[in-house]
């Protein structure tokens, strides 16, 4: 049996945009960034869609009736031209006996990728430490945390910073010499030093033994 998009007729349990005498264009005039990632998400599930339907050797009629919606329906939710309800989307991974967020896996793996520009992230200061660290954060789609820091020092502080939580953390020195503390033990690091830890003991810097220093610093932990 052939299948065919293109002249699929116009099905009820899906909606469109409500009719308000505007034309395309003028719809189009109120895209906004949401609206983008929100036809991003439908073309992706509906690429998922297909390709599973695909994978299973089904055509667009014997999908249908196994999930108990029109072909017509189901052609243009694969087109990505009509957004999903979740009662569609139930039916299909029902269907296709798979899990619901199954159909969704092609909107994560396409959205794995984000791009931070150098006055993006937050700056923090460290009190008294005289120690000032820009952060940037990313918790992907698996739950796991990503933060990378820059710290920097110009001058000898009051004191200096103790840091403590779970995850692990990758430091590297950039610029001047400093003596790092990971529990009891002691790390002289200069410029081009890694430095793998545990942060799950109390670490800091414990001596700055040239300045200005500027020490990167890459965690990653399981976000809460």
């Amino acid at each position: 049996m052939t299948e065919s998009c293109g002249t699929a007729a116009r099905s009820h349990d899906e909606s469109d945009p409500p009719s308000s005498g505007m034309s395309p264009e003028r719809w189009r005039a109120f895209d906004s960034s949401r609206d983008r990632k929100g036809a991003a998400l439908q073309a992706a599930v509906g690429r998922e869609i297909r390709s599973l339907r695909l994978g299973f050797g089904m055509n667009l009629q014997e999908l249908a009736a196994e999930a108990g919606i029109s072909a017509s329906t189901l052609c243009r939710v694969e087109k990505g031209s009509i957004s999903p309800s979740l009662d569609t989307l139930q039916a299909l991974s029902s269907a296709f006996q798979v899990p619901l967020a199954r159909l969704f896996r092609g909107f994560e793996k396409g959205n794995r990728v984000r791009l931070m520009k150098a006055g993006d992230g937050i700056e923090i200061g460290h009190g008294d430490t005289g120690f000032q660290r820009r952060l940037f954060r990313h918790v992907g789609s698996d739950g796991m945390a990503v933060e990378l820091g820059l710290l920097t020092a110009s001058t000898l502080p009051e004191r200096l910073p103790t840091f403590r939580r779970e995850g692990l953390e990758l430091l590297y020195l950039l610029e001047g010499e400093i003596t790092y503390r990971h529990g009891n033990a002691l790390y002289r690091m200069a410029p081009g030093d890694c430095l793998f830890l545990d942060t799950g003991e109390p670490h800091g810097p414990h001596e700055l033994a040239k300045l200005p220093m500027r020490l990167l610093s890459m965690v990653c932990y399981r976000a809460a």
